[in-house]
């Protein structure tokens, strides 16, 4: 694929196959040079090479809709409080007519499109459910008051409590964790007493069916200019369709489908670098890219990095930056993974954690906030995630995560 005019690439589908009982995979994502146009006239034209090798973390597979109540220690199934969702809404069961919530970039308006989405973050505003640690993002349980926020954008969405669906009805005092691919319904949070609910509704497009003599097939107009998604009270007589199912125990008021969204936790992974100006992605190739797996300080000042695919021999570790002593503590064995996929995208087995090897860095006094990176010996330079904030007036250090859109 290629990137858009916002230095955007989409794909808009990924089909992993042969994982057989694996329950996670990785993506590698490889980062093409363009093709050497200038030589070919003289014969030496040169085919795409990979200078950039991205690989994910352990990407967890959801097969199906789990039909039973969900688990609060069943951490792959369950959405978390603050994790990243998508929203997809789906009319009658056709997956033509399926539309995602994305917030657009050049309005701030979140709309419902077939052929964009957005992550959003779930802000837990008022919580139901169990009781939780202090500090510890716990499940998102039905009946919470939440608000979805897209950073990107700067979007936020108003309060809204979030409702179980089962056969298109609300389930009624639902209190059970959210899981994954489960039907959800968002109702606005009522500022008048006794006023009518209204829930959150995607706009369906215009939908022409097929003709009697089919030659006509059936047709789904998405426009770019979606209007903006509302939130409305629920009008039994005006059903897309007729529903014959029986309704579900303890369940309310019947849905049409536009009031319905499946919920869906998403994984990503980020990686930041710096190349000389000098340096183009033709003369060099940036893998393999050093990652930070894990990190410590210590209240006497010792910093311990757990760092895969490091080469000592060719990098340094810098902060604020300014390079740092670093001791070797313990080195990383090799991990088992299994490719089963070819291209610019593939996919491979978690069965083991990535090898990392374990390094120490002893902090002198004095030491001044500052991000932690790494350098190799041609200049390019790899952002972590990881910085180092001393805080004023006792000069005490701490290690934060920092974002990595630079």
């Amino acid at each position: 694929t290629s990137f858009n005019e916002r230095n955007v690439a989409l794909f808009k589908s990924l089909h992993v196959t042969g994982m057989q009982k694996a329950k996670s995979f990785r993506l590698r994502l490889d980062l093409m040079t363009p093709p050497s146009i200038g030589g070919r006239e003289h014969g030496m034209w040169q085919a795409p090479t990979a200078y950039a090798s991205l690989e994910s973390d352990a990407v967890a597979i959801i097969s199906k809709p789990s039909k039973k109540t969900a688990k609060a220690r069943n951490q792959s199934s369950c959405i978390r409080e603050g994790s990243l969702i998508s929203l997809f809404n789906r009319i009658n069961s056709q997956t033509f007519r399926t539309k995602y919530l994305n917030v657009e970039h050049n309005t701030n308006r979140w709309i419902a499109q077939s052929h964009n989405w957005s992550p959003l973050e779930v802000v837990v505003v008022a919580a139901k459910g169990a009781a939780r640690q202090p500090g510890v993002a716990g499940p998102l349980y039905y009946g919470s008051e939440i608000v979805l926020v897209e950073s990107r954008r700067n979007f936020r969405s108003p309060p809204m409590i979030i409702h179980k669906v089962e056969r298109g009805r609300l389930v009624e005092n639902a209190c059970s964790p959210v899981s994954q691919m489960q039907k959800i319904a968002l109702q606005a949070k009522p500022t008048t007493p006794g006023a009518a609910p209204r829930y959150l509704k995607a706009d369906v497009g215009h939908y022409s069916p097929a003709s009697s003599d089919s030659s006509t097939p059936a047709r789904f107009d998405d426009p770019d200019g979606s209007p903006e998604l509302t939130f409305e009270s629920v009008d039994s007589a005006r059903l897309s369709r007729a529903r014959a199912r029986e309704p579900p125990v303890d369940c309310g008021v019947e849905l049409d489908d536009a009031f319905c969204w499946t919920i869906v936790g998403i994984s990503g992974f980020t990686y930041a670098y710096t190349m000389p100006p000098e340096h183009s992605p033709r003369d060099s190739c940036i893998s393999p890219i050093p990652r930070v797996m894990d990190a410590s300080l210590g209240t006497d000042r010792t910093l311990s990095l757990s760092i895969s695919q490091f080469d000592s021999s060719r990098m340094q570790i810098l902060l604020n930056g300014r390079p740092l002593e670093t001791k070797l503590c313990a080195t990383g064995k090799t991990a088992a993974g299994k490719a089963v996929a070819t291209g610019s995208a593939v996919a491979s087995a978690a069965s083991k954690s990535e090898p990392a090897d374990r390094f120490t860095m002893q902090l002198p006094g004095g030491t001044e906030s500052g991000a932690l990176c790494i350098r190799r010996d041609d200049g390019v330079l790899y952002h972590t995630k990881w910085a180092v904030q001393c805080k004023a007036p006792s000069a005490m250090l701490e290690l934060v995560e920092c974002n990595l859109d630079i």
